[in-house]
C-alpha cells in the first residue's frame, strides 16, 4: 500500500485548535514547503495568520503514472515558538525558521522553504512573486506528474537562467508550479522537482501529461 494512500484520508483533514496560539505576522510566515513524504510529493503552504498549512499531495517517482489525482493535505497549528508544531491526524509537522520535517508512519521527510518571505495575497489558488538573481516573475502551486520530452532544466523559468540539470526523454518529473513566464508566448513555465531530487524550471512545450492538462505539449498521449 503507498503512503499516499494510508497517510491521507479522501477528505480534507482539518483539525481544531487544542488551545489558542499566537498568530503569525505577514511577515514572519515561513515557507512554501515542498516536502517528500514517502512514495509522495506535496507542497505546502500557510493561511493568513500562519495557522493553518494546507496543500496537496501527489504521487512520485515511479509511482508517478499510477495515480496523477493530487490528495487534499492541511496541518493546524498546536504550538507556536522557536519550533512550531502542526498537526493532523496521522502526521506532525515541525518548522523552525526555514527548516522543517513531518513526521508520520512512513518515517521523517525532510523540506525545503521554496521561498521564506511574506505573501501579500491570499495562498489559496494565489500566484506568488518571486526575485531572483534581479529578475521576477509570478508563480502559483500546481501538484502532479508530467513526462518530460527532454531537455534542459533551468534555475529559473527562462531560457536565460542557467541549466542546474537535464532530463531525457520519456522521465517522470514531478510538478511543484506553474509560473506565468511562457516559452515561444504559449507555454508556460514550471516548477518541478526531477532525479536525484533537484528542484528547477522547465517549459510546458517539453512536458507532458496523460490527463491533458492544460499549458503541456500533450501529444500522441504522451508516447515517445
Amino acid at each position: 500500500m503507498h503512503i499516499l494512500r494510508r497517510v491521507v484520508p479522501a477528505a480534507t483533514v482539518a483539525m481544531t485548535l487544542a488551545m489558542a496560539s499566537p498568530a503569525l505576522a505577514q511577515g514572519d510566515l515561513p515557507g512554501p514547503f515542498s516536502c517528500s513524504i514517502g512514495d509522495a510529493e506535496a507542497l505546502i503552504y500557510a493561511n493568513e495568520d500562519g495557522s493553518v498549512f494546507s496543500g496537496q499531495m501527489t504521487l512520485a517517482g515511479d509511482y508517478a503514472e499510477q495515480d496523477t489525482s493530487p490528495r487534499e493535505l492541511s496541518f493546524a497549528q498546536k504550538y507556536a515558538g522557536w519550533r512550531t508544531v502542526y498537526e493532523n491526524a496521522d502526521m506532525t509537522l515541525v518548522i523552525a525558521g526555514d527548516s522543517a520535517k513531518i513526521y508520520g508512519a512512513f518515517g521523517t521527510s525532510d523540506c525545503f522553504a521554496s521561498r521564506s518571505q511574506a505573501v501579500a495575497d491570499g495562498w489559496e489558488g494565489g500566484w506568488i512573486s518571486v526575485k531572483r538573481n534581479k529578475k521576477s516573475w509570478r508563480e502559483r502551486p500546481e501538484t502532479g506528474a508530467a513526462i518530460t520530452w527532454g531537455g534542459m532544466i533551468r534555475s529559473g523559468p527562462g531560457k536565460d537562467f542557467p541549466s542546474v540539470g537535464s532530463v531525457m526523454m520519456g522521465r517522470n518529473v514531478t510538478v511543484i508550479a506553474r509560473t506565468d513566464q511562457t516559452w515561444l508566448r504559449e507555454y508556460p513555465w514550471f516548477k518541478v522537482r526531477f532525479a536525484g531530487g533537484g528542484v528547477g524550471y522547465i517549459a510546458g512545450g517539453l512536458l507532458c501529461t496523460r490527463d491533458g492538462r492544460d499549458g503541456y505539449y500533450n501529444d500522441r498521449g504522451c508516447e515517445m
